[in-house]
């Protein structure tokens, strides 16, 4: 008898403990949520982060200006080093992760957005690549290192890149094959590095066109939902994996 209430008394204190234990956990997960995100968590400090690093790190080394090397010093090391070098392969290399985003609609892998919305993303991101790159051409008016013309700063064809690979990592950065997302980066950089060993352009013309690339499709992006309000559209939820894959300085958690 005496072991019987033993054990009744003990299930009692476990059971109590237990749902305290839950009690507790509620509350501090309602705590939590209150309180304010982190700085760092913030979308506009994750997606400005390295954009905002390469157009410093571009503008630090502008023309004689040093920071580590100065673009006109590293332009005369690779016209030393490599004096006739020419290729036109970045002309098309450029487009390549773009193609590459959409040929994937037709493998196994799940994008984040149907064929309307992902026309939609790109043909808005031309279009805004194509007024920041043109008016900054006129505006800044840098000749370029062949001396052809003075449409230097920044670089069209890295803006282009930069923007694709951008365009393929939104789209399938959720993929259960996500390291497919990251393909187009070294492709872009590719891009970037032919674009000076072609003469064509300074380092920081390469670097600010990266940053201006990975901005604007990112803000095709943001103004997806007014394009779809525009239009009359249904902006469906993105038909992949609910694990956020976050790059190491853009993710979308929370937005």
């Amino acid at each position: 008898m005496h072991t019987l209430e033993a054990q009744q008394m003990a299930a009692f204190r476990t059971e109590n403990s237990t749902a305290a234990l839950f009690q507790h956990t509620g509350v501090a997960k309602d705590i939590n949520q209150g309180l304010p995100d982190r700085w760092f968590d913030k979308p506009i400090v994750k997606d400005g982060l390295v954009p905002g690093l390469l157009i410093g790190d571009g503008l630090a080394t502008y023309d004689h200006h040093k920071f580590l090397f100065s673009s006109a010093g590293l332009k005369g090391e690779i016209v030393e080093d490599y004096p006739h070098f020419h290729t036109s392969v970045d002309n098309y290399l450029q487009y390549v992760p773009a193609v590459e985003t959409f040929t994937l609609r037709f493998t196994h892998l799940q994008p984040a957005h149907d064929i309307k919305h992902q026309l939609a993303l790109f043909f808005t991101t031309t279009l805004i690549q194509g007024i920041v790159v043109t008016s900054l051409k006129y505006a800044v008016h840098e000749q370029r290192p062949d001396g052809s013309d003075f449409h230097s700063f920044p670089s069209g064809h890295t803006t282009t890149a930069f923007g694709g690979a951008m365009f393929l990592y939104e789209e399938y950065k959720n993929s259960p094959h996500h390291w497919v997302a990251y393909t187009g980066f070294p492709v872009a950089a590719t891009t970037a590095a032919l674009r000076l060993y072609n003469n064509r352009h300074w380092y920081s013309d390469v670097a600010v066109g990266a940053a201006l690339g990975i901005l604007c499709t990112e803000a095709s992006y943001a103004i997806l939902p007014d394009i779809d309000r525009w239009f009359h559209w249904k902006h469906p939820a993105p038909d992949v994996a609910k694990e956020n894959l976050p790059w190491l300085f853009l993710s979308k958690q929370g937005r």
